[in-house]
């Protein structure tokens, strides 16, 4: 996102700043609070260390550009997400950021088709045995979105497993 934004690494560091690539969330919001990092780039709105942060330190929340948003829905099939009013405090308004909702699957080039094909087929045949797992979270803090769609579920930003891949075709899912 910061590079779709004209901020590549070299930028950023000619400004004197640093990335903390890698680190979990947990490990920066402490570095925030301390003012010790300016900036913070994460997902899971939804997670307690966001609503800690912003009650520890006040926050400016900055919308990514539009132009930014379509180049990396375009090359990595992120959609745009507007992050509510009302969600942090301090906010004067909806904000457009990066929808992180869901999660992805990852296996190797060599995992076995038939797997991969079960699996899809138990997310998309028994979705109730994954959503059940949320439901005690209220939809706008559940980091899964439900009920589960077999249509949304086949809709990655990276390729299927192969046995993945014939399930959804054979259900006319892609």
């Amino acid at each position: 996102m910061l590079e779709a934004s004209g901020i590549p690494p070299a930028t950023l560091e000619s400004w004197g700043g640093k990335q903390l690539l890698g680190e979990a969330p947990w490990d920066i919001v402490p570095l925030v609070t301390r003012g010790e990092a300016d900036a913070v780039l994460f997902e899971a709105v939804m997670t307690p260390y966001w609503r800690d942060m912003c009650a520890a330190k006040k926050m400016n929340f900055l919308p990514f550009e539009d132009a930014a948003l379509r180049e990396v829905e375009s090359k990595f099939a992120w959609r745009p997400a507007e992050v509510a009013a009302d969600r942090f405090p301090g906010l004067s308004g909806p904000f457009q950021a990066l929808d992180f909702s869901d999660f992805l699957l990852l296996c190797r080039d060599d995992f076995p088709d038939d797997i991969a094909y079960v699996i899809a087929a138990l997310l998309c045949e028994t979705p109730e045995l994954l959503e059940s797992q949320y439901r005690h979270i209220p939809p706008k803090d559940s980091p899964v979105t439900y009920p589960l769609q077999p249509r949304k579920i086949a809709a990655t930003s990276i390729p299927l497993a192969a046995g993945a891949e014939r399930y959804y075709r054979q259900h006319n899912y892609l």
